[in-house]
């Protein structure tokens, strides 16, 4: 069975799960609060669908931190408190990191030193290169974050990409190739795996697709799978952006965390919800994958922002 984790972005909602500290059981969850109502929905729907296994599983590791936005993420202080708190319950820990500016990589090392102190089989994910680069040259394990692999876009990343001219009578094909590559993840590639382990990349977050996986071997490069949620598209200006400044101190109001969107198209489409300037879908089902691909499955009872 896989190793079970849970992804939480805040210590405040670490704090309030003292039933589940003490349980480890994915059941007694609660949600971030505040929340949205289709969490709730998303979560119920999510334990319902893999009742089969979940009941036997217990959570052993837990995810702090927020890839989302940097004025998200729990200050040094925070993330100090946190893993003092997981590691004291038994749990191993993960330390997620959003994009880091080059120019906020100093002292980003000893930041994430003084976080991992006593705690268990300690790992860092990294959302951009240089900050994985950093950190592994640093000695710490890393994990290649979501926003290293657009998987719902073009496959950017493939063992063989064959450019198409789009003529008469080729449509179907084309449509077919592409649906087939989209299924592709990163690792399938051995000459991004033999990258990722040349940076010191222990293990790789993949998130749930509509189309599935097509999961081809690999060595040396470890796979979790983040469920119900996925990360659809971001980036750019966010239009709930309000940034105050207290001295030498800039925080945001994080109005994100009490206001949403919904998107509407005049066709039907998968149900997507817009955080800020983050789109993201929920999938309540996993898929039948061949073997065990997945050795760690990433709980995300409330979107992580």
């Amino acid at each position: 069975m896989p190793e079970l984790a849970l992804h939480i972005a805040h210590f405040e909602s670490l704090k309030r799960l003292e039933k589940f500290l003490l349980q480890r059981d994915a059941r007694s969850l609660c949600l971030p609060t505040p929340s949205f109502g289709f969490e709730q929905q998303g979560w119920s729907r999510f334990l319902e669908a893999n009742q089969g296994w979940l009941p036997q599983a217990k959570v052993t590791r837990i995810y702090l931190g927020s890839e989302f936005c940097r004025w998200l993420q729990p200050s040094p202080e925070e993330e100090r408190a946190g893993f003092e708190t997981i590691a004291k319950q038994g749990f191993r820990g993960t330390l997620v990191l959003p994009v880091v500016p080059q120019t906020m990589h100093k002292g980003l090392a000893e930041r994430v030193a003084r976080a991992s102190q006593g705690t268990a089989g300690f790992e860092v994910v990294c959302n951009d290169w240089g900050t994985a680069a950093l950190l592994s040259k640093a000695g710490f394990e890393v994990v290649a974050g979501r926003f290293l692999f657009r998987m719902k876009r073009m496959p950017r990343i493939s063992g063989s990409t064959v450019p198409e001219h789009s003529g008469a009578g080729t449509s179907k094909e084309m449509l077919q190739r592409q649906l087939q590559e989209w299924r592709e993840i990163p690792t399938n590639a051995p000459w991004f795996a033999d990258f990722l382990r040349s940076q010191g990349v222990c293990r790789a977050e993949c998130e749930l697709t509509p189309n599935g996986y097509t999961v081809r071997p690999h060595e040396g490069i470890s796979l979790s799978l983040l469920a119900p949620w996925s990360y659809v598209t971001g980036g750019g200006t966010c239009p709930l952006e309000t940034l105050v400044e207290d001295g030498d101190t800039v925080s945001c109001l994080q109005r994100c965390k009490t206001s949403y969107i919904v998107p509407q198209y005049p066709s039907k489409t998968r149900p997507t919800v817009q955080i800020g300037h983050t789109v993201f879908s929920k999938f309540e089902h996993f898929y039948k994958l061949q073997g065990d691909v997945f050795d760690r499955i990433v709980l995300e009872p409330g979107i992580p922002m």
